[in-house]
């Protein structure tokens, strides 16, 4: 019997100015100590924020799993919508940013996917940091509290609040300004994306490639010297290119339509985020777990409550 699409109303009147999305598809192994990790934030515990889960269908979904794990655990879920069938992630992120902001109208909204685990002040951080940097600047894109990071807790304790440009999406805020900044190039993106896949030579990414290519090479970056205007880790991009090697997956058009719109992303150099799956789209199969996150740690820090100012190195 063919699975209906389900939007599941857990409450009802929209109050909190802050969305978490929680992304999912057939990972329901790290879900539940994802789950747990959020379940410590206090903007969780007493509903300043609200949590969505987006759990993408196919025959390869496991939604169930998800919505027991989820109406099991403490958190008050504001929606569980089920896609009817595989959006494929691309679509599962872009429509439930699309639903977040267009839709229900939050001012920021949180991408967590559902192996990602955070720090009881992951919230709290993000919030001072984004209103510190909004405070500074006037191209904020996004703000990110991950970090590839090893370095041991002596040296972490004397960078809490060092922060940097870079261009990594994990755990990311978007406010709304930013999504209208760059939604029209995302919405193309997704459109091209999929009226390509039904090719059967080279069926979507050569496609996606040179619509990417074209963006960037007619992009022209912010070159005045604007203390308000920070400058962003791009140079990368535009020598790919020139090379036509552009990467061509969601976080990357993302990354290009900041890229294309003069934003930035925020990074703090002290992890708050990490990554506990070792398959799925970016573990690679254990790829990119060996090659850098066996190598990071996760470590909550108290003093995060209380860091209102920051520093870009």
């Amino acid at each position: 019997m063919k699975k209906k699409y389900l939007i599941l109303i857990i409450t009802q009147l929209c109050v909190a100015k802050t969305a978490v999305a929680i992304i999912g598809f057939n990972r329901p192994q790290y879900f539940e100590e994802m789950l747990t990790s959020i379940e410590k934030c206090p903007e969780i515990q007493n509903n300043t924020i609200d949590v969505f889960l987006f759990l993408d269908g196919g025959k390869k979904s496991k939604q169930d799993e998800y919505t027991k794990i989820a109406l099991e655990s403490s958190i008050k879920f504001k929606e569980i919508i089920c896609r009817e069938y595989n959006f494929y992630l691309v679509a599962n992120i872009i429509k439930a940013r699309e639903y977040i902001f267009d839709v229900l109208d939050y001012d920021d909204l949180i991408l967590l996917e559902d192996d990602m685990v955070v720090t009881p002040q992951y919230f709290t951080l993000m919030h001072n940091l984004k209103e510190w940097a909004l405070k500074h600047y006037d191209n904020i894109g996004g703000i990110s509290l991950h970090s590839v990071d090893g370095s041991p807790r002596e040296h972490r304790l004397q960078t809490l609040n060092l922060c940097h440009v870079s261009n990594g999406l994990q755990g990311m805020l978007m406010t709304k300004f930013a999504w209208d900044t760059i939604k029209d190039y995302l919405i193309r993106y997704m459109k091209e994306y999929y009226r390509k896949r039904t090719r059967k030579i080279n069926p979507v990414w050569e496609c996606v490639r040179n619509y990417h290519q074209q963006q960037v090479l007619e992009f022209e970056p912010y070159i005045e010297d604007d203390p308000r205007i920070l400058k962003g880790y791009y140079s990368h991009l535009r020598d790919k290119a020139l090379r036509k090697a552009l990467p061509t997956g969601q976080d990357a058009a993302t990354m290009l339509a900041f890229m294309v719109n003069n934003l930035v992303i925020i990074h703090t150099h002290v992890t708050r985020l990490h990554n506990i799956g070792r398959i799925g789209v970016h573990s690679y199969n254990g790829k990119w777990w060996d090659k850098k996150l066996k190598h990071t740690f996760l470590e909550e820090f108290t003093e995060d409550t209380d860091i209102t100012e920051f520093k870009l190195s």
